[in-house]
């Protein structure tokens, strides 16, 4: 474990925050008075798409909800606040003492050198820059992520433009079962490391190790690129399978707290 934060995890975040805000259409993206600010091209309150990120730690909580209030009010949809448990626990305190409580909960973890790429019969994995391939991610992510309550809607949407989603500082992890695509990965290569994001099994090929490959196989893409560490957000119960692969614990995580 490093004995301090690294100060990647949070250029890479906070940079994943306005690609992916700008990979569909009808994104706006305000930064300002140390907030960033994403008003989503749907009205889906949860996660990237409406959500508001302190930028520079000399902001106040309070400043924070009350900008985050302004901006989002005159819209009538709600959003979600990133808390970083590092750098945010006086807005979360904030948010405590107003009677929210987190939607959501994900440990950071990290890994600095190259992961063993596991070895699977039957399952090709491959890094992908194909422009057909969004469609085939786009479904797998889609179908995957709808379990954890995120409309396929929702997912698909990001995906409108290959253009967008496949650029210099992003790569891909596809696996195909017999053709089928079955599950994928990313990385997003920015603000000095690899961030990985967007690892995802289709529920009928779940348990057989193909986000082990994925993630595996964007890691390595990422060191093979140059970047000194990658780090991924994992859910409790996923982070078992990121450290099979050798990831550890960071000094740090983040909360949704969706406001209504």
């Amino acid at each position: 474990m490093p004995a301090c934060w690294n100060p990647l995890f949070d250029r890479n975040l906070l940079d994943a925050i306005r690609k992916f805000a700008r990979w569909p259409d009808g994104t706006l993206i305000l930064e300002e008075d140390g907030v960033l600010f994403v008003l989503g091209g749907t009205d889906f309150p949860v996660g990237f798409t409406n959500c508001v990120a302190r930028t520079e730690a000399s902001s106040s909580p309070a400043l924070v909800l009350e900008r985050a209030a302004e901006f989002f009010g005159p819209q009538s949809r709600g959003y979600t606040i990133w808390v970083r448990a590092h750098a945010d626990t006086d807005i979360e305190a904030l948010l405590q003492a107003r009677g929210k409580r987190p939607r959501t909960e994900s440990p950071w973890l990290f890994l600095d050198r190259r992961p063993a790429t596991p070895t699977l019969p039957g399952v090709e994995v491959r890094l992908t820059a194909d422009p057909s391939d969004p469609v085939s991610i786009r479904d797998v992510a889609a179908e995957a992520f709808a379990q954890a309550g995120t409309p396929q809607e929702e997912t698909a949407q990001l995906f409108t433009h290959a253009h967008r989603v496949f650029s210099p500082i992003s790569r891909f992890a596809l696996a195909t079962i017999d053709g089928e695509p079955a599950a994928a990965a990313m990385v997003l290569l920015t603000g000095g490391m690899g961030g990985i994001y967007g690892v995802a099994t289709r529920p009928k090929f779940a348990r057989r190790g193909l986000e082990t490959a994925c993630t595996a196989a964007v890691a390595n893409a990422a060191f093979d690129l140059g970047k000194p560490m990658v780090g991924l957000h994992a859910t409790p119960m996923g982070r078992t399978v990121y450290e099979r692969l050798g990831f550890e614990p960071s000094p740090s995580g983040h909360r949704w707290y969706v406001m209504p």
